[in-house]
């Protein structure tokens, strides 16, 4: 496998991380200096699999950079007010140049016209040499399995484990993870797309998802289901469940295939059964873990939502802003608290090399990097999705 060696040097951090070119990579990006950091298999399995096992997985695991006592001043970026659109001002923006969209200043409390609704059971990572060549280099892409892969080999779950635990979040939390299946409003009935929501074990939609009318960013391609329910389609984006850092979070996957079946029932649910492959971008899978250490980690002292962070648009110099110090409340205090504890002290290595683990990668992850228009600095990732049609309905 064409990543194996470059996979096994990361995780053990040995100077074979030189040789194989990731310390030379992150040094040529202006990345901090690593190279006195060293990782024994233990270590590897304290961070990565271990983490796994009690519901997390860690992108870039070695011991505890340095970065943050280095470099301080980039760990929050001044912001500044240029008199630029609002968040608020691009979303609307980008939903009123969808000619599909019938919602961008619709209120959700009162907008009637949901699509149908699928919560998904599973979202099962696919193997490493599974399933789509995104780089047209005659090999599929399936980096993400490839890291799970290589972290079960030291000492934790593998990636049926992995995904056992993606099956528990997408069950037991709170915050839910739905599809919905609408029709185009420009064209047919069918003619249709789906939108990804956050839902509530209620059975209502959250409302802290609808920034701009009843607007959600995350919308696949157009697509057709034939007589006997085959989809096959490209383009969009689908959000899917993760976990990394010992914390949950819903990215975006940007879709170069999915296909399979989707059965609109009349007197059982409807199902969707569909193989999707694509890509996350590491600034989706940063701000995820941004928003989900407030939430599952507020024991730590000083969190925010901006904890790893990074200057402009260059990922290769991220930092995170959680040390050793801030931890303490976390350490004595309940199981999920002391689980914190254990797995953001890895923080700001994690940030430092998380770039070494994306395959599709350039400094500027904002640019594209290269006449093809492949989107930089992302990992890519094939999963089998299969859901069942809920009800949801209204805003919570």
């Amino acid at each position: 496998m064409r990543l194996k060696s470059s996979l096994a040097a990361l995780l053990l951090m040995t100077t074979t991380l030189a040789a194989c070119g990731v310390i030379d990579r992150l040094q040529g990006d202006d990345a901090p200096d690593t190279s006195n950091n060293s990782m024994t298999s233990q270590d590897m399995g304290s961070m990565g699999m271990e983490d796994m096992a009690s519901g997390a997985e860690d992108m870039g695991p070695s011991t505890q950079g340095d970065m943050a006592q280095t470099t301080p001043d980039m760990m929050e970026p001044p912001e500044e007010d240029m008199g630029g659109p609002t968040v608020d001002e691009d979303l609307l923006e980008d939903c009123q140049a969808d000619p599909r969209e019938d919602r961008c200043e619709a209120d959700p409390s009162t907008y009637l016209e949901w699509g149908e609704f699928f919560a998904p059971a599973a979202i099962d990572l696919l193997a490493p040499d599974c399933c789509f060549d995104i780089n047209d280099d005659g090999l599929e892409d399936n980096y993400y399995a490839e890291l799970i892969e290589a972290l079960g080999g030291v000492g934790g779950p593998d990636r049926d484990g992995y995904n056992g635990i993606i099956a528990e979040d997408l069950s037991d939390l709170d915050a839910r993870l739905l599809y919905e299946i609408r029709p185009n409003s420009a064209q047919s009935n069918e003619d249709l797309f789906i939108t990804s929501h956050v839902g509530t074990k209620s059975g209502s939609l959250k409302a802290d998802g609808f920034v701009v009318g009843a607007y959600r960013p995350t919308s696949t391609a157009s697509f057709a289901i034939d007589e006997s329910g085959q989809v096959s389609f490209a383009g969009g984006a689908l959000d899917v469940r993760m976990r990394m850092l010992g914390v949950p979070f819903i990215a975006p996957l940007q879709l170069e295939e999915f296909e399979g079946t989707i059965a609109r029932g009349m007197a059982q649910p409807s199902t969707m059964t569909v193989r999707v492959s694509g890509y996350v971008k590491l600034e989706d899978i940063f701000d995820g873990i941004n928003r989900a250490l407030p939430e599952y980690c507020g024991c730590v002292d000083g969190i925010t939502d901006r904890s790893i962070s990074w200057p402009g648009n260059n990922l290769a110099e991220a930092m995170c802003s959680i040390e050793d110090e801030d931890l303490g409340a976390c350490e004595s205090g309940d199981e999920q608290e002391r689980y914190c504890a254990q797995r953001l002290t890895f923080c700001s290595t994690f940030a430092s090399l998380a770039t070494a683990g994306a395959d599709i990668a350039s400094r500027r992850p904002a640019e594209e990097c290269g006449d093809g228009g492949e989107v930089c600095d992302a990992v890519s990732m094939s999963f089998d999705i299969d859901a069942t049609a809920i009800s949801f309905q209204g805003v919570e």
